[in-house]
């Protein structure tokens, strides 16, 4: 006789005079972090019963599959504690989400920043990547890949500091390539230590010495899993993102947008907890596989039809900037249709997308 408890200690499935074996699929969005399942056996032939025995199994982070939607109006989240007990000036740190956004803002929508926005990633007008540092050279880090198609992007901003005049650099990651890169006129300004950090929102509200937030701006209509915050520069060249972030030892903040009524808990167990203003938190993620064709979402160009199970968008081939194809493509580059599900050649060639190859 078999018999799962969930977390709440109540029976969730039984079986009774079943086979030797039994196994029990819970849905990732019926699960939280750190919850502990319990299953109890009890063996019998028929005749005696045997002894019981039982296991506990505890969910831990990455098979949580979860996420917050914000509606591009007044949605945010914001860390409960300011910046100066998540980072020391003078220092190097790398910040990270997991995001999507389906269509181009009409203003400039924040996926991460800080109030008075002394660092962030951002996507612009034109539905491509952008970063900022208080400092640099430039006023935006302007990215070169469009992101406002509804599919999962990873984006990190690695930031250092300490290094003086035109010592400091920082760095914008999407899907794990280098998008832009800039230098710092001066070290970061220590009033950034009394600031917020927000999510789906930055706020006007600067040196902020009261316990007040607002002035909020730049919101953004989409979805955010997954956020981190790290000591030292986590990349310095490409890499391929985690589908789930992890807590590890240069971990000062991890959001896997578990909460708890309005609040997040930070996974990293420094306490850095957030609370939810308005965004709804739902049962999403960059790795999660709707169709169950084997590939996560962040790498499927369409999750819920299973004969789709490849997605060559990000594929582009470096070539002159003068010739340009439709919709400013480069000549050379490719781009995957899921309608069609070709695979176009800007430049005449053209190839059938068929089980995972292109065929001319």
């Amino acid at each position: 006789d078999f018999e799962w408890l969930d977390p709440a200690g109540n029976v969730a499935y039984s079986l009774t005079g079943g086979p030797e074996s039994a196994t029990l699929s819970v849905p990732a969005a019926a699960t939280n972090v750190d919850d502990t399942w319990t299953c109890s056996v009890n063996a019998s032939d028929g005749l005696a019963v045997g002894p019981a025995a039982q296991e506990t199994i505890v969910v831990p982070n990455n098979d949580v599959c979860s996420g917050l939607s914000f509606d591009g109006i007044d949605d945010y989240a914001h860390t409960d504690a300011k910046l100066d007990s998540i980072l020391t000036l003078g220092t190097d740190w790398t910040t990270e989400a997991w995001f999507r956004i389906n269509s181009e803002p009409g203003a400039t929508a924040a996926i991460f920043s800080t109030s008075c926005r002394y660092f962030g990633a951002y996507v612009g007008t034109n539905g491509q990547i952008r970063g900022y540092r208080w400092g640099n050279s430039s006023s935006w880090m302007e990215g070169a890949t469009y992101v406002a198609d509804g599919r999962w992007h990873h984006v990190a901003l690695v930031t250092t500091d300490g290094g003086g005049a035109d010592g400091n650099e920082t760095a914008l990651y999407l899907d794990g390539q280098e998008e832009v890169r800039d230098s710092a006129v001066d070290d970061m300004n220590s009033w950034m230590l009394v600031e917020w950090v927000l999510l789906g929102a930055s706020s006007g509200t600067c040196n902020s010495s009261s316990a007040l937030l607002n002035n909020f701006e730049e919101h953004f209509d989409g979805d955010i899993a997954d956020f981190r915050v790290s000591s030292g520069e986590r990349y310095t060249n490409a890499f391929s993102p985690e589908p789930f972030l992890q807590d590890d030892a240069t971990t000062l903040l991890l959001w896997n947008m578990e909460d708890n009524g309005s609040t997040l808990a930070d996974q990293s167990d420094n306490g850095l907890s957030g609370t939810i203003s308005g965004a709804a938190v739902t049962a999403i993620c960059a790795g999660e596989d709707l169709d169950g064709d084997g590939n996560p979402a962040y790498e499927d160009c369409d999750d819920n039809d299973p004969s789709v199970t490849l997605c060559l968008s990000t594929w582009n081939e470096v070539t002159p900037a003068s010739s340009l194809g439709p919709s400013g493509l480069a000549m050379g580059s490719m781009a995957y249709d899921p309608s069609s599900q070709r695979v176009i050649h800007f430049g005449g060639e053209i190839a059938t997308y068929s089980n995972e190859s292109a065929e001319t």
